[in-house]
């Protein structure tokens, strides 16, 4: 999938998510053993990583290029936004990770 695609995606996927407020940039990112996320970087072994700033309403997707099921990805970032965009990212947290999969997984049927 292209990245003119996958913005594509994330402006329907913003609107059925009511994200529309938010100005969510998706871009390529390379996964790093110390990520500097304000160069694209992202967590070595992840697809994808979700930033954001919740008093401007404006978030950064990163995604793998080359990595399978970049759409599922890019919604499953969204989700992220949706859910915790009003506060900071919250730590790493194996079951909500395994929610967010759900909610994605149900949203692309």
């Amino acid at each position: 999938m292209s990245i003119r695609e996958l913005r594509k995606a994330a402006q329907q996927y913003q609107q059925l998510l009511g994200l529309t407020e938010w100005k969510i940039n998706v871009k390529w990112g390379t996964p790093a053993e110390q990520p500097d996320y304000d160069k694209g970087e992202m967590d070595e072994g992840s697809v994808g990583n979700a930033l954001w700033h919740p008093e401007e309403c404006e978030a950064w997707i990163y995604l793998q290029r080359g990595a399978g099921q970049l759409e599922e990805t890019l919604l499953h970032e969204l989700l992220h936004i949706r859910l915790e965009g009003h506060r900071e990212p919250v730590k790493y947290d194996a079951m909500y990770e395994r929610a967010i999969n759900a909610i994605t997984a149900a949203l692309r049927r």
